[in-house]
């Protein structure tokens, strides 16, 4: 699974949740996330934050798509739209990645690790 870690943490008693804080919304990621991996097109998904001047974070999405599917930007919004997800949660940004490689040091496939994005 694609394992991202960037964004804000918000601790509670059982785990952390990922947000990315976008102007007064926190993004819920984990179940924006969750969501995507219905689309029969992903095959693993990772979204991180985005550093913006205006809005403090914006949602960038990561998709490693299935073998032989296409998933474009407008597939994503339909696929969020119809599935009843609020328009302020969308992600601004889609980059498809190649299937990961395994990760020696913990034995499981990573395709975004830290994505350091210039401010």
């Amino acid at each position: 699974m694609i394992a991202a870690t960037t964004g804000t943490g918000i601790a509670s008693n059982q785990a952390t949740i990922r947000v990315i804080a976008r102007a007064s919304e926190n993004i819920p990621v984990v179940e924006i996330e969750n969501l995507l991996y219905r689309h029969q097109a992903v095959r693993q998904v990772a979204i991180v934050a985005m550093p913006d001047v205006r809005l403090g974070e914006r949602a960038w999405t990561f998709v490693v798509p299935r073998e032989a599917a296409s998933f474009a930007f407008a597939d994503m919004q339909e696929f969020l739209r119809k599935s009843g997800v609020a328009r302020s949660y969308w992600p601004e940004r889609l980059e498809l990645v190649e299937a990961p490689a395994a990760n020696t040091e913990n034995e499981r496939a990573t395709a975004v690790d830290h994505v350091v994005v210039p401010a």
